[in-house]
């Protein structure tokens, strides 16, 4: 072979070996990516509860695509509005109060096209609205729609980094192609929070059930004793008067729960949880009440319940509720969980 062919078939084996190294290239990132799809979907595919399923898309977020500031923005079917659903790295008290109507600004403009939109320097627009910040907003903004095939759209994932042209084509590729998972992960979780919801409440007085109280005691007790914060738990019986109406009208019995259920509501604090603890006997915890506070939230329960003035049907004479209560506090009474629930059960 003469040099000159030497010199085109080193030239010819060049050229294919550099796209035999762009190919390697493209596959290598095309594996990559169908690792991380298949790593995120496992992951979401593991959690039951909306709140398991925001915490695993923080970690894939921050950890996959470095990424410290995002919000969901969920569609509200009565009100029609897109508003913040979950957050990170976002002040939350301005966020309760921001939305957008459907078509309103990209956020809208994402959720009624159902296409991702990609500002990839914020700079640029002079105008642009960043939630409630007064200040200049820079890098990268990108909004993807959550949204399943032939069903209304769910809302929209808006992600943000403080530099220029910092998402790259590999990762708004990615997070395209995760926008389904997400959201099929999100209507399982809410259904899932929505069951879970209705086995902890009691259908007859809309209260919590007991099932649930076991379960927020055990947390709110370890709070009262990392911070050495009272807890108090007052027991309301009417058990006695329940008793006394069997085999009478079974309405009558479920108003006198009922009226006694919304009348113990109504004279706690929001931050306290009135739970039905059995049949006739609710079970109220104080966080932060201290016993001789405790004390006279019951006595005013206790007074107002034996006000009550029920008439029972085809009976011209009222009955009172005569009530049976117990108390127990968190240091006062002991510091054992079990023991401040026994306390409170003996009821007189």
């Amino acid at each position: 072979m003469s040099p000159e062919e030497i010199q085109h078939k080193f030239e010819q084996l060049q050229l294919k070996y550099k796209e035999i190294e762009s190919t390697n290239q493209i596959l290598s990132g095309q594996v990559n990516e169908l690792f991380i799809l298949y790593d995120i979907i496992r992951q979401l595919n593991s959690a039951r509860s909306s709140k398991e399923i925001f915490k695993i898309l923080t970690e894939i977020l921050r950890k996959d695509f470095n990424v410290e500031e995002f919000a969901f923005f969920l569609h509200n079917k009565k009100s029609g509005f897109l508003s913040v659903h979950y957050s990170h790295g976002l002040p939350k008290r301005e966020l309760r109060e921001f939305f957008y109507k459907s078509n309103e600004r990209f956020v809208g403009k994402v959720f009624s096209t159902g296409k991702a939109i990609y500002i990839a320097d914020v700079g640029r627009y002079k105008d642009f609205n960043y939630y409630h910040y007064e200040a200049n907003i820079y890098g990268s903004i990108f909004y993807l729609p959550l949204q399943c095939p032939n069903q209304d759209p769910t809302g929209v994932l808006k992600l943000r980094k403080p530099i220029s042209n910092s998402f790259s084509h590999s990762e708004r590729t990615i997070l395209l192609k995760l926008k389904e998972h997400i959201t099929i992960s999100l209507k399982k979780g809410f259904e899932y929070d929505e069951l879970e919801m209705k086995a902890w409440i009691d259908a007859e007085t809309g209260l919590y059930n007991k099932r649930y109280f076991e379960k927020r005691f055990e947390s709110e007790f370890r709070r009262a004793q990392r911070y050495q914060m009272p807890l108090s738990i007052i027991i309301i019986s009417i058990e006695s008067l329940l008793n006394s109406l069997n085999g009478k009208n079974k309405n009558f019995k479920k108003t006198v729960i009922k009226e006694a259920a919304n009348y113990i509501q109504k004279h706690i604090r929001n931050c306290d949880l009135c739970i039905r603890y059995s049949d006739g006997k609710f079970l109220v915890m104080l966080p932060q009440i201290t016993k001789p506070a405790a004390f006279k939230v019951l006595k005013k329960i206790k007074w107002g319940l034996e006000e009550f003035q029920l008439i029972p049907p085809n009976s011209d004479s009222s009955i009172t509720i005569a009530i049976k209560s117990g108390l127990a506090s968190f240091p006062h009474d002991s510091i054992e969980p079990d023991m401040i629930i026994g306390i409170a059960n003996k009821t007189n």
